[in-house]
């Protein structure tokens, strides 16, 4: 199973500076008698506890370009299992049918302490009130193609990429997720790259329900083997973000 470059983005956040922001969702399909909201680019950033992701799926074409995606998948929907590993477990399934995605999630039946999520994740963040429950939602295809709502502002080939990676939390209550902010750098024998994280502080005002979070990251390719990240978070939906399918 791959996980998205969403939840790979933050992942990497965490590796490397030791913050991260996560929620979680189990329990989609086809519920009868529940009233879901449609979240579409643009839309509104806390749309309840039911929510219907819809939209065109698009797929990436060298580095900058994107196509219409027109064929059939089948989606399955993942969050954090428990701690300490918080293996991703299958949380609900959906499909793209001839280019459009139709995803249902309602209520999760597994919600974990956000404190535990900071232990591991997120030193110097802060949750408030101390017992907030959440965790966070991501898509693949059941052939392991990850499926991304990010929204591509500006790519300039070996150089720089700009873009918002969105993501979808469930909280429990209503709350506040927050970070002072600082900055990290790590070596990577492997690749021989040093990755300077830069994280902005940030506050998030959370509902109880669902919240979109938009993950703002500049990445500049100082050199062949320094990369520098500036990464901030808040609540957001672009209205011309896109489902991106990586194939």
């Amino acid at each position: 199973m791959t996980k998205n470059k969403f939840f790979l983005g933050m992942l990497a956040i965490a590796l490397t500076f030791g913050m991260m922001a996560l929620g979680c969702d189990t329990g989609g399909g086809g519920d009868t008698g529940i009233t879901y909201t449609v979240v579409a680019p643009g839309g509104p950033t806390q749309p309840g506890s039911n929510i219907e992701l819809r939209g065109q799926v698009w797929t990436h074409v060298g580095f900058s370009n994107y196509t219409e995606f027109t064929g059939n998948r089948d989606i399955e929907g993942f969050i954090l299992g428990s701690s300490p590993n918080f293996d991703p477990m299958l949380a609900g399934t959906g499909a793209i049918t001839n280019g459009q995605l139709s995803f249902r999630m309602g209520t999760p039946s597994l919600l974990l302490p956000v404190a535990d999520i900071i232990a591991v994740f997120a030193p110097g963040a802060v949750a408030t009130p101390a017992d907030a429950r959440g965790n966070l939602l991501f898509l693949n295809t059941a052939g392991g193609e990850t499926l991304t709502k990010e929204n591509p502002i500006a790519f300039t080939s070996g150089v720089s990429s700009i873009r918002d990676f969105i993501g979808f939390f469930y909280a429990s209550q209503s709350g506040n997720f927050s970070h002072p902010g600082g900055f990290s750098s790590q070596y990577f024998p492997a690749s021989g790259r040093t990755v300077n994280v830069t994280m902005e502080p940030f506050s998030i005002n959370m509902q109880a329900g669902w919240n979109i979070l938009r993950e703002h990251e500049r990445r500049y390719f100082t050199s062949l083997t320094v990369h520098d990240v500036i990464v901030s978070f808040s609540l957001g939906n672009p209205a011309n973000a896109k489902w991106m399918l990586d194939r």
